[in-house]
């Protein structure tokens, strides 16, 4: 090391220590981004990069520059030391933790993972050990990868639509995502990544509003992408999103570009967050059920609608024994059973789906049944009729739906 090293303020040996991680980060072919100056043990993000494209997968990064980092050594290791409140706050963090310890006039960053085991208690402190041989070159892209955040997966989200608004210049992508319950409210940190997932799977998506744009944009990637995050599919009705995401290509000429407003990362990502966000995350997991919650309820009603679907479609299909009154007296109850029928997990919006046909298709009969009763007509009969036969059919249908989750 430098003597002279010594004579540099710290502010100034922090800045160089990031942007060299940042210059060694990015030489590698991953993307940096730093993180706003305050001092909370979190200096940038790491975020993993597959076939050129951004993955969603994201490290969290301490940074330390300077001589001090480098004198305490244990055999092939320097002595990396950091209070038990750092690692309190990196060990209950969304993210796994890298430490960098850099040292400016080498130009080299060596790096250690922060979470996890690697952490040593001493005293009233804890150290980790920084391999001397563990630097930041071409051989930390596959151990990033090992250790970033993984993907998260379609059971933690539902794309519940996809649009296309393209012009001729411009493939542009509308995502629109709700989430799925988890054991506690979702974060900004999980809502960030999971944007940063989808704007990559957006920007390669295959879906187009009809054949002109499909001619138009099939052999290029989208170059705008809005990701709409919902706490359920309904909140889209009435604009409770927990966060609209913007990603506009760099290289775009600046007339085909879209002007957006919120938290930039400094690579064509603007992210807007809703002012209630912590409401409306807690709402994921206050309005939907869990898989189990949601199958014991219907469990534990489907048999009684089944036996008033039986009586009555066996009814209308003999004709002389079907009794309108009788329909509407049974319906009433039965419905009544799936008043306060919780919103569905992800795992069973297929089996919600069929009930919903079904269900909606006893109330119809229950429409014609009333007009029966007050005038006796035909039509009104077989249509009665029809409605309660297809709504048994379609109670078979959400039975198997049942089997296949159970």
């Amino acid at each position: 090391m430098n003597e002279t090293q010594s004579n540099i303020p710290s502010g100034i040996l922090s800045d160089i220590g990031v942007a060299l991680a940042r210059f060694k980060t990015g030489k590698i072919g991953l993307i940096f981004r730093e993180k706003p100056t305050q001092d909370h043990g979190i200096d940038a993000e790491i975020e993993i990069v597959k076939d050129g494209r951004p993955t969603g997968r994201l490290i969290s990064v301490q940074i330390k520059c300077g001589d001090s980092y480098f004198r305490e050594r244990e055999e092939a290791h320097f002595i990396f030391r950091f209070s038990a409140q750092h690692h309190r706050y990196w060990s209950e963090h969304s993210l796994p933790v890298i430490g960098i310890i850099v040292d400016p006039w080498e130009e080299q960053c060596f790096w250690t993972l922060l979470t996890g085991n690697n952490a040593i208690a001493a005293g009233e402190s804890f150290k980790v050990r920084v391999p001397f041989s563990q630097r930041i070159d071409a051989s930390s892209v596959a151990k990033f990868a090992d250790i970033a955040t993984p993907i998260f997966s379609k059971t933690a989200y539902q794309l519940f639509d996809e649009e296309d608004f393209s012009t001729g210049a411009v493939r542009r992508v509308a995502y629109y995502v709700s989430l799925v319950i988890s054991e506690r409210p979702w974060t900004k940190t999980e809502v960030r990544q999971l944007i940063y997932q989808l704007t990559s799977e957006a920007r390669a998506s295959q879906y187009y509003r009809n054949e002109q744009s499909r001619k138009t944009h099939s052999k290029s990637e989208a170059g705008i992408v809005t990701v709409f995050i919902y706490p359920t599919e309904e909140h889209r009705n009435f604009i409770g999103y927990l966060a609209k995401a913007t990603w506009v290509d760099p290289k775009l000429d600046e007339k085909d570009k879209l002007s957006a407003i919120g938290e930039d990362d400094g690579e064509g990502l603007i992210i807007e967050w809703n002012e209630n966000f912590d409401q409306l995350a807690s709402l994921v997991q206050d309005l939907r059920a869990t898989k189990a919650e949601y199958v014991d309820f219907v469990r534990s009603r489907m048999f009684k609608l089944k036996h008033v679907l039986i009586k009555h479609s066996d009814a209308a299909r003999d004709d002389d024994s079907f009794e309108a009154q009788s329909l509407i007296d049974d319906a009433k109850f039965a419905l009544g059973l799936w008043a306060d029928r919780p919103v569905a997990p992800t795992q069973c919006r297929r089996l919600d789906d069929r009930l919903e046909e079904c269900l909606a298709l006893l109330e119809n009969s229950v429409i014609f049944a009333n007009r029966l009763a007050s005038s006796e007509n035909r039509g009104q009969r077989r249509e009665a009729e029809k409605q309660i036969i297809e709504a048994h059919t379609k109670l078979g249908h959400a039975e198997y739906e049942l089997s296949l989750i159970e």
